[in-house]
């Protein structure tokens, strides 16, 4: 699933994926360039990755509008 909001300081974009696996090699090395672009924007990315469960990859940009 993913769920965008707009707080009024900032744009929160968060995917969840069920899955059976671990993330896997590519999607840590998406991840890396992923964290590198909403750094240089001046946000911030989580993961949070449950054992058997869930990824949760959130990212959070901040804006103004």
């Amino acid at each position: 699933t993913v769920d965008i909001e707009h707080d009024g300081n900032r744009l929160i974009v968060k995917i969840t994926e069920d899955r059976d696996a671990g993330p896997g090699q590519e999607l840590e090395a998406g991840l890396s360039d992923v964290a590198d672009r909403v750094g240089a924007l001046g946000g911030k990315l989580r993961v949070e990755n449950i054992p058997d469960g869930p990824i949760t990859i959130q990212a959070e940009i901040p804006c103004g509008w």
